[in-house]
């Protein structure tokens, strides 16, 4: 006779119990959940990625092109204003660098705080211009009309002023001008600028 021998896992101290359906549930919840917040930080990173891309880009584009404002010489764009009617428009604060303004029309122009650094403008007219602050340094104004213009506290170093159309009623008050060029102006200044009502020889300490 054969006999066959079973082991009881009571017998020796185990025991099997099936998991619950509750527990089995409760498990494929907590994997479901895992695996969509995994997805759901990948997609925060890709997004992270992406406007971190489109910003780059956008500050090398700006880098590129500069300030809208910004208008400069050597072939820049809008580096060419002669013979153009500019009269009344507001360009406080603009960069005219190396701008050619033979014979331009500012009357009545905002240019305060402008700079104009080193740009021609050989009979151009600013009667009545507010130029405020601006750095008109290495400009040539030959033949410009400055009547009425106020100039207070330009940066005039380098600036040639030769043969000009009229300054009268101009405003120089705390303009710093070299020798040369307060003589010359002194020999050509008369009038009470309208806005500031200070005397233009007067703004210009002539003696």
């Amino acid at each position: 006779m054969q006999v066959v021998r079973t082991h009881s896992l009571q017998a020796v101290g185990w025991e099997y119990r099936r998991p619950s359906l509750s527990a089995r549930r409760c498990t494929c919840t907590a994997v479901a959940k895992s695996q969509s917040e995994e997805r759901a930080n990948a997609v925060d990173r890709a997004t992270v990625a992406i406007r971190l891309v489109a910003a780059a880009a956008s500050a090398s584009l700006f880098l590129v092109a500069g300030p809208v404002s910004a208008v400069s010489g050597g072939g820049g764009l809008g580096n060419d204003f002669d013979f153009k009617d500019e009269s009344g428009k507001d360009y406080s604060g603009a960069q005219f660098y190396k701008v050619n303004f033979r014979q331009t029309n500012f009357t009545n122009a905002n240019l305060s705080r402008a700079n104009m650094f080193g740009s021609f403008a050989k009979g151009a007219i600013f009667k009545g211009a507010d130029m405020t602050g601006a750095d008109i340094e290495s400009v040539d104004f030959q033949q410009a009309d400055l009547s009425n213009a106020i100039l207070t506290e330009a940066e005039t170093a380098g600036a040639q002023f030769r043969n000009l159309a009229s300054i009268t009623g101009s405003d120089w008050t705390d303009v710093n001008l070299r020798k040369d060029q307060r003589k010359y102006l002194c020999s050509i200044a008369d009038g009470v600028n309208p806005i500031t009502g200070n005397a233009t020889k007067e703004t210009l300490l002539c003696p």
